[in-house]
């Protein structure tokens, strides 16, 4: 799925009206009117925000990210850690809440989430 597409699904989730777009930034109506440019995938602020109202749980591993439901341990996103782990849990955050529309919205599957105990080590 494209990072445009996660990101419309995602700013659906946070119940805000896309007003237009730039690349893969979004401007956004919040609740209030005012409008923001919002990409939880650049924005560690955003992705936070979105993390937070959507309570997700964010987990890190040795060499992943997992975000979802700590609760039932199930995980709706899985990273790799690269170079930058911020970029990689704010695509797990992302990745997760468009699992989520997917089922509240549009009455599909989530994605296969992995719990870190399912991890393998790298050899």
């Amino acid at each position: 799925m494209e990072d445009r597409e996660m990101l419309e699904r995602a700013a659906s989730l946070m119940n805000f009206e896309i007003r237009e777009s730039f690349m893969n930034d979004l401007r956004v109506a919040e609740k209030d009117g005012a409008t923001v440019w919002w990409n939880p995938l650049s924005s560690d602020a955003d992705a936070l925000q979105m993390a937070v109202k959507l309570g997700l749980d964010i987990v890190h591993g040795t060499d992943h990210v997992f975000v979802g439901d700590a609760s039932n341990d199930r995980y709706e996103a899985t990273e790799y850690k690269t170079d930058n782990p911020y970029e990689a849990t704010r695509r797990a955050i992302v990745r997760a809440a468009t699992a989520m529309y997917n089922v509240k919205v549009r009455g599909g599957c989530r994605l296969a989430g992995r719990r870190p105990s399912d991890r393998r080590e790298r050899s």
